[in-house]
């Protein structure tokens, strides 16, 4: 058992977090993990997913809808971000995962990525951008003439296939 301390503790804990959560994808089958990112983490609608994904919309949405349920129910029963009555919390499954050499302290894999530090100003504008961004994208997405490229949906189906895009 290891007994670490201050910034290492929490470098390790941001570590754990970070990994726990990637693998948490993994409790998804291929369809519906690729679904998920597109849907949920990338945000991209049920035409242009099912256009990506070589489904319907129907299909798409359905997909994505299973995927949330899975993810939120396997959450649920375990992490205890999600449910306080849940026994697994970050910092205390660090000695573990160093143990079972999931984290290695000499070579962190996602907490020594470079964070930016932003104050409550700087975060209240990039909500506001955010949101401008938002609406100025759903005017497009209402027109029924302004619809994603096939070639983009090819492209992005041939990056997820592992194809070489031209």
């Amino acid at each position: 058992m290891q007994n670490h301390r201050g910034v290492e503790k929490a470098l390790l804990i941001q570590e754990v977090k970070v990994g726990c959560s990637q693998g948490m994808l993994l409790c998804l089958d291929r369809d519906h993990r690729l679904t998920y990112i597109l849907g949920e983490i990338l945000e991209v609608n049920g035409v242009e997913g099912g256009e990506i994904l070589g489904i319907t919309p129907t299909v798409f949405r359905k997909r994505l809808s299973r995927a949330r349920s899975r993810l939120y129910e396997f959450m649920r029963s375990k992490c205890g971000l999600v449910d306080p009555d849940r026994p697994c919390r970050c910092r205390k499954r660090v000695d573990r995962a160093v143990d079972l050499g999931r984290v290695d302290p000499e070579n962190l894999l996602f907490a020594l990525h470079p964070v930016q530090e932003v104050s409550k100003a700087q975060a209240q504008a990039g909500v506001e951008e955010a949101e401008a961004l938002r609406s100025t994208v759903s005017v497009f997405r209402t027109n029924p003439a302004y619809a994603s490229p096939t070639d983009f949906a090819q492209a992005v189906r041939e990056l997820i296939e592992g194809e070489e895009v031209q």
